[in-house]
């Protein structure tokens, strides 16, 4: 009998232990803010497919995007006519208006595929830096996480080589990220091929949008992030 109890207390303790790290995981996501173009359109719209059956705490995150939206636009402190803005309580406002009023736990940005980041890599790591700037000024506790451009096809590079070109920049941006003290977070890995593209069976349009599959590689990497950040 008292094996029994000491059995039924072992295994209410590993219980309790699963919980706290199922809310942990929770938690983080719960107060995220996803910032991007039409690439993380594509996530949002996967995880609403998902519905009930979405990873712990991801049908919580919030989401600031706008189709073709561009770094060097989400890194300027007031709008601009002619490209694509954010929409935030039914009107256009910047990024950091936006933050301002959201004040999130945590901030994850993917841009610059349509600024083609990786051809002028020191110009729009400067805007990547500006953009941390613009967001400690109105919320200073964010902790902004940097994810690494995500793998094109190889039709995406038929002019020109792109897939050295996003290289070069998420290399710069994670060096960026440790200077500034934020974080880099490489969701590419699953999803590039062993020549450096994108795999064909993860492309929507067969150039730079995710399927599926392809967002699922996203959240999958996304879920471990959270657990390293768990772990004491």
């Amino acid at each position: 009998m008292r094996g029994k109890r000491l059995f039924c207390l072992l295994l209410c303790l590993l219980l309790g232990m699963g919980a706290i790290g199922a809310q942990a995981e929770s938690g983080l996501y719960e107060d995220a803010v996803f910032v991007g173009d039409s690439v993380t359109q594509g996530l949002r719209a996967y995880l609403k497919t998902l519905g009930g059956d979405a990873p712990a705490g991801f049908s919580g995150a919030r989401f600031l995007t706008a189709q073709s939206y561009m770094l060097y636009v989400a890194s300027r402190k007031n709008l601009l006519e002619g490209h694509a803005n954010l929409f935030f309580g039914g009107e256009a406002c910047t990024l950091q208006k936006a933050v301002k009023k959201l004040q999130p736990g945590w901030l994850f940005v993917l841009l610059g595929l349509n600024d083609y980041a990786g051809e002028d890599v020191d110009k729009h790591i400067g805007y990547a830096r500006r953009l941390i700037m613009l967001v400690r000024e109105v919320s200073p506790d964010t902790r902004i996480v940097f994810q690494s451009l995500t793998p094109v096809t190889r039709a995406f590079c038929r002019k020109k080589d792109y897939r050295t070109l996003w290289q070069d920049y998420n290399t710069s941006l994670a060096k960026m990220c440790e200077e500034e003290n934020v974080i880099y977070l490489d969701i590419g890995q699953d999803m590039t091929d062993e020549e450096g593209y994108l795999k064909e069976e993860f492309a929507q349009d067969g150039l730079c949008h995710l399927n599926d599959e392809g967002n699922r590689a996203w959240v999958e990497a996304l879920r471990r992030f959270a657990e390293e950040e768990r772990e004491p």
